[in-house]
């Protein structure tokens, strides 16, 4: 809920791709099965119904929504990285880790085959080429104007969102650490989506 918040609050106009991400009834069965995904890979239950749900949820995402598995790719090689690295906020890190790199396979392969898919090449004769350096100039500007006007309002209002996970938080005694590093982990991906 925090990302899907951050992602509708970053909105500049109402003809805005992540707008329309976030409030499109098409597009909003992948952001559901985003949040059933990363659920399913950061549960600490062991159990069928949980890969189930990952490799039913990654096919989905991988298959409908393009910008939605770019990012949802890199959000998991993030959860795979920090967890390797043993800078996770979880105590299962080993059965995360296998969830997140099985969800990153399925849904590389389902991407792959929804990019390749004909569609797209029919979809692409409609719109002019551009090249990799025109391509590269146009993200660094979007990105500079989403951090320089955009994210400290759109930030400050998510964090102050969040103060009902801090009372969670404190209710349930995790340490302070560990949802620093939930956090951190939440601002990383905040600034994945911009990539």
């Amino acid at each position: 809920l925090f990302i899907c918040s951050i992602w509708f609050l970053s909105t500049f106009r109402i003809g805005e791709t992540w707008f329309w991400l976030c409030s499109s009834s098409t597009y909003l069965w992948s952001n559901a099965f985003l949040l059933l995904l990363m659920g399913s890979v950061i549960h600490e239950k062991h159990s069928v119904k949980h890969w189930l749900i990952i490799t039913v949820s990654s096919i989905y995402i991988g298959g409908s929504c393009g910008p939605l598995s770019i990012i949802t790719l890199v959000i998991l090689a993030a959860m795979i990285l920090l967890t390797r690295m043993k800078w996770n906020p979880f105590e299962n890190s080993q059965t995360i880790l296998k969830r997140a790199v099985f969800s990153l396979l399925v849904l590389l392969l389902a991407f792959t085959v929804q990019y390749l898919a004909e569609g797209n090449r029919i979809r692409e004769q409609f719109f002019r080429e551009i090249s990799l350096v025109e391509s590269s100039i146009l993200n660094i500007k979007m990105t500079g104007i989403i951090l320089l006007k955009r994210l400290p309002l759109s930030l400050l209002i998510s964090l102050a969102l969040t103060f009902p996970l801090l009372i969670a938080v404190k209710q349930q005694e995790v340490s302070f650490t560990k949802w620093l590093r939930a956090m951190t982990l939440s601002i990383i991906i905040y600034f994945f989506q911009f990539i």
